[in-house]
C-alpha cells in the first residue's frame, strides 16, 4: 500500500521531516538530504511525513491547483532516491481540528518516536497553521532548512508549476533537477486512436488535474519515443474528462495494464477541436512528423 498505517507500527528513534512536498524540487530534495544527513549523524531512523490531501486542497477544493506529482509518484520517487519511510496521514476535518501541541504529541512523539525534526522555513502545521518551528522546539531539535535560490527567486512548487504550465520543460528541469514526467497504469480505451491509424495507449489520470495540456512529443521509460495527447479530446469526447493518449513510434506491443513513465520532451501544439474525424486523422499525421523530426534533431 501507498499509505502507510501508523497503527501498531514500531520505528525506532526517528528524525522526521514535514511537508506536502508536491513535485519533490531542488528546494524539497535540500530538505530531505539534511534529513538524511542528519540520520547517518546522529544514527535516527529518517522518516517523511506527508498528507493526502493537501490542507489547502481540503479548505478550498474549488481552488485545487494542478499536481506536480501525485502520491504513488511522490512517495516512489522519495523511496528511490531516499529512503523507505514515508507516511502519509489522511487530512481531513478531524485531523485539521488537532491543535499544534496535539499533533505533536499524537504523532510525532507517539506514533514515531520523533527526536529530531527537519522543516523548510516557511512550515506551519496544526489548528489555524498556528504551529511553527517555536512549537516544534519545545519538544525536539529543529533543522530549518533555507531555500535554494534560482535566477535571484526561491525555488517552489507554485514556480514551478507555472513554469510547466506554459510547458517550459527545459526551465522546469533546472528545479527539479531531471525530466518531468507523469506515471499511469494503461487502461482499455475505446479503439478510436487504432481505427485512425493511429493506436494509443490510455493511462489513467483518475481525478488528477496536470499543470498543462495539449499535443507533445515525449519519451515512454526512458527510452521509447512517441507523441502524447494530454487532454478533454474535445473532437470525440463531450464530458470533459482528462486523457493522457501516447502513440508510440514503431512499438506495436499491447502494453494493457503496464505502468508507463511518460516524460514530456516538446510541445507541438494545443489541443483543438476538428470539424471530422479525417481532419483529426490528418492533424495527428502532421504532429507525428513535427515529433519524429524533433528527435531526429535531438539525436
Amino acid at each position: 500500500m501507498l499509505v502507510q498505517t501508523l497503527k501498531n507500527k514500531i520505528i525506532p528513534p526517528a528524525i522526521v521531516t514535514i511537508g506536502n512536498f508536491d513535485g519533490v524540487h531542488l528546494g524539497h530534495q535540500k530538505i530531505i538530504e539534511k534529513t538524511l544527513e542528519l540520520s547517518r549523524a546522529h544514527s535516527l531512523q529518517p522518516v517523511l511525513m506527508t498528507f493526502e490531501p493537501y490542507p489547502h486542497e481540503f479548505f478550498k477544493p474549488e481552488l485545487r491547483v494542478a499536481r506536480i506529482m501525485n502520491l504513488r509518484e511522490k512517495v516512489n520517487f522519495i523511496r528511490k532516491h531516499y529512503f523507505n519511510d514515508v507516511v502519509v496521514l489522511k487530512f481531513n476535518r478531524l485531523f485539521s481540528q488537532l491543535s499544534a501541541e496535539d499533533f505533536i504529541e499524537k504523532f510525532l512523539i507517539k506514533k514515531l518516536n520523533t527526536k529530531h525534526v527537519v522543516i523548510g522555513e516557511d512550515f506551519h502545521f496544526g489548528f489555524q497553521r498556528l504551529g511553527d518551528a517555536s512549537s516544534l522546539q519545545h519538544y525536539f531539535p529543529v533543522e530549518i532548512v533555507k531555500p535554494v535560490i534560482r535566477e535571484e527567486q526561491r525555488v517552489s512548487s507554485t514556480w514551478l508549476r507555472k513554469i510547466l504550465s506554459r510547458a517550459d520543460f527545459d526551465s522546469a528541469k533546472k528545479l527539479l533537477g531531471h525530466d518531468y514526467s507523469l506515471m499511469g497504469k494503461v487502461i482499455k480505451g475505446q479503439q478510436r486512436g487504432r481505427l485512425l491509424g493511429f493506436p494509443t495507449a490510455n493511462i489513467a489520470l483518475n481525478r488528477r488535474v496536470p499543470p498543462f495540456m495539449g499535443v507533445y512529443a515525449v519519451k515512454v521509460n526512458h527510452s521509447l519515443k512517441g507523441i502524447a495527447n494530454l487532454g478533454i479530446r474535445p473532437t470525440v469526447n463531450h464530458d470533459k474528462k482528462i486523457f493522457l493518449e501516447v502513440n508510440l513510434f514503431d512499438v506495436e506491443e499491447d502494453l494493457y495494464g503496464q505502468w508507463l513513465e511518460v516524460t514530456f520532451c516538446c510541445k507541438i501544439r494545443d489541443e483543438k477541436r476538428f470539424d471530422s474525424l479525417d481532419a483529426l486523422k490528418e492533424q495527428i499525421h502532421q504532429d507525428v512528423i513535427k515529433a519524429r523530426e524533433f528527435f531526429e534533431q535531438k539525436d
